[in-house]
């Protein structure tokens, strides 16, 4: 990915030095209907022009729209070619702070002032500040705004895992495991009591994912460990490897590990792919992650898949288990998601720029916009579903929007939580919780147990300046130690010694200054877009 990203980034170098020449200078007319390219979240890449919400959103605004679809995989890809090439739309997504500064530096998106966003999206603007204007952070270049940041609700649940109930009831457990203990029992007699009664020893307890933000989650929230991520002390900010729960919690899974509990594919399971595929097919009696509310018309969903393989599975959410000293939980991103950036053209192109702050706008503040440009009118795509007095107690799908396919084309997405293609910016968290399907806020708050997750201290752990020189590097040989201790090839006393050596060997010290003057720089950025 690195390689690739640096034959991108050579490619814009090259192009840039003459695509700078030929920099447009424009001023729409604000007596002509304007036309804006717009390149919003690529949630599915599969839009069509012309379709339902698009459609909507030009007769609503006044506007011509010209939509860019890319597939989410192709996407950074193809908007650096295009960046690079001079074709730079009005609207663009961003998907990480340090895509903006990159952007920024290349002289690829504008500049917009607090000052411009609160008298054009003043609604938008009080959203991002009343939920969390923390976020603000990840459109700041040097002290300077390129955008504006938008907001991911159900990114604050803590992440939700699967038991195999019947499993637990087949080895003698009554209830879904609350404690670590509790769960280290419950993985024991997984791998050992023949949980499927098939008289075969061909099952463990767990497998787990060695990617970051996925790895052994539930056993390092319990120990309140954040091995990944900076956290806040008193003593500044920490690097969450470096501290001393870490280390209990790789305690916790060497010895699971030592006893066979933890499928020793974990090294190379993902959790969406194989080991997903493990717990379906009764290999594993619990995995991390992919619970909560889900669509039982769903077939790929992972509880529908278990019971397709085996009608008498009972597949249930887990609680984020507590550890010694009561801590459960463990890292979420937290409710700052994106950026949606504009084309560096606009900076000359006020009436425009005027134009798509005005629309996003009144996307938050108008209930009936937000809800068209999510679900279409009602009567010709969705109704409610039967015995339902809103939205939020389920909808249905008119032919021939009951075909998710079409939906996707046409630009039609259920959820209030976070953004859409039409949509970049967030609701408010009120109409989040007024639009969103009751069962599935009640599936995860039944589930959570009462857990709170944590943010990073940054909430991106890459949003110091040097991340990308080092972070990558950095945590691969983190994740590779921390691989060895578990699997026993070195031994749980050498983890903080090696770590710390592997700090400073990849950047660590370095990323560690720079931690005190971004802090400062978020605290002037908060007094500055708080202040009345």
């Amino acid at each position: 990915m690195k390689r690739k990203l640096s034959l991108v980034l050579a490619l814009i170098v090259m192009v840039t030095g003459f695509a700078g020449c030929s920099k447009k200078e424009t001023t729409t007319d604000p007596n002509e209907k304007i036309t804006i390219r717009w390149m919003g979240f690529p949630i599915d890449g599969v839009g069509t022009p012309d379709e339902t919400i698009e459609k909507y959103i030009e007769e609503k605004f006044n506007v011509n729209l010209e939509p860019i679809f890319i597939t989410y995989g192709e996407y950074q890809d193809k908007k650096a070619m295009m960046l690079a090439g001079d074709d730079i739309p009005d609207l663009i997504y961003e998907f990480d702070p340090s895509n903006v500064v990159q952007d920024a530096e290349q002289g690829f998106i504008a500049k917009i002032s607090y000052e411009t966003i609160k008298q054009y999206a003043p609604d938008v603007y009080n959203i991002i500040n009343e939920t969390e204007p923390r976020a603000w952070s990840y459109s700041r270049v040097d002290g300077e705004n390129f955008g504006i940041p938008n907001l991911a609700y159900e990114n604050n649940n803590v992440k939700i895992g699967l038991w195999r109930e019947d499993w637990l009831k087949n080895v003698g457990i009554d209830k879904i495991p609350e404690t670590i203990d509790e769960m280290g029992d419950a993985l024991y007699k997984f791998t050992y009591n023949d949980p499927d009664g098939n008289g075969v020893d061909d099952t463990y307890g767990m497998t787990g994912a060695i990617s970051w933000n996925a790895m052994f989650q539930d056993i390092f929230g319990a120990y309140g460990a954040m091995p990944f991520d900076w956290v806040k002390t008193e003593d500044g900010n920490v690097y969450g490897g470096l501290q001393q729960n870490t280390v209990e919690a790789l305690t916790t899974l060497t010895n699971w590990y030592k006893q066979g509990l933890i499928h020793p594919d974990f090294i190379t399971d993902s959790v969406s792919g194989t080991a997903k595929e493990k717990f379906a097919n009764g290999k594993i009696g619990f995995i991390n992650q992919l619970g909560g509310y889900y669509d039982e018309t769903d077939k790929t969903a992972i509880q529908n898949l278990t019971k397709s393989l085996n009608p008498n599975a009972i597949v249930t959410d887990a609680h984020p288990v507590k550890g010694p000293e009561g801590k459960s939980g463990g890292f979420i991103w937290g409710s700052a998601a994106h950026i949606v950036a504009f084309g560096r053209h606009l900076e000359d192109d006020e009436v425009k720029l005027q134009k798509i702050l005005e629309i996003l706008n009144t996307m938050v503040s108008d209930e009936e916009v937000m809800k068209a440009v999510r679900l279409g009118e009602e009567g010709v795509t969705y109704k409610l579903a039967e015995g339902s007095e809103s939205i939020a107690d389920g909808i249905e799908w008119i032919s021939p929007y009951d075909d998710s396919e079409i939906r996707n084309t046409a630009g039609i997405v259920n959820n209030f939580s976070s953004a859409t293609f039409f949509m970049p910016v967030s609701p408010s968290f009120e109409a989040y919780e007024k639009y969103t399907l009751k069962a599935k806020i009640d599936a995860y708050n039944k589930a959570a147990n009462g857990a709170k997750g944590t943010t990073d201290a940054f909430l991106k752990p890459d949003l110091l300046p040097s991340s990308a020189d080092y972070f990558t590097t950095l945590r691969n040989a983190q994740i590779k130690l921390m691989v060895d201790i578990i699997t026993g090839t070195k031994p749980i006393d050498s983890y903080m010694e090696e770590f710390t050596q592997t700090w400073e060997q990849y950047g660590g010290k370095i990323l560690e200054e720079e931690t005190v003057p971004l802090a400062e720089d978020i605290d002037a950025m908060l007094k500055e877009v708080v202040a009345e």
